[in-house]
């Protein structure tokens, strides 16, 4: 009995560290899957004359891999169908504050955009290198 409570213990006090660097790794993995679909766009474009409307699209032809953590952040690629002059797409935490803080954007121009305090857009701020890189140092 003493020794179920010495482990609930250690749990109670590591679990809510661990919390913040999942969510750091959670996004750190959105950015670079979502920054992934701007090449792959591009070259789904060159085959088809079109921009994809899914990642899973672009999963079929092997222009990015498997979404990462899918239970962590929600993906989707809004362009229509048969879209030939741009593309968007969009990345949410599929529980916010808990999987992650951020919520992303990308488009066509390439720049990943975010949001704190809800589905990121056009009008969204960009992501800047040096957060990417506190997103990281967070994960170590």
């Amino acid at each position: 009995m003493l020794v179920v409570a010495i482990i609930l213990v250690v749990v109670a006090i590591a679990l809510p560290s661990l919390t913040p660097s999942t969510r750091a790794a959670n996004e750190a993995a959105a950015i670079g899957y979502m920054e992934s679909w701007s090449t792959a766009q591009e070259t789904y474009f060159n085959r088809h004359g079109h921009y994809a409307s899914s990642d899973t699209e672009l999963i079929k032809e092997d222009l990015i891999p498997e979404e990462p953590a899918p239970s962590a952040y929600a993906f989707r690629l809004d362009n229509p169908p048969g879209s030939t002059d741009r593309w968007w797409g969009s990345g949410n935490p599929a529980d916010p504050n808990v999987t992650g803080d951020l919520y992303f954007f990308i488009s066509s121009d390439g720049v990943l955009r975010y949001s704190l305090d809800g589905p990121a857009g056009l009008s969204s701020p960009p992501i800047s290198l040096a957060r990417k890189l506190t997103m990281v140092e967070d994960e170590n």
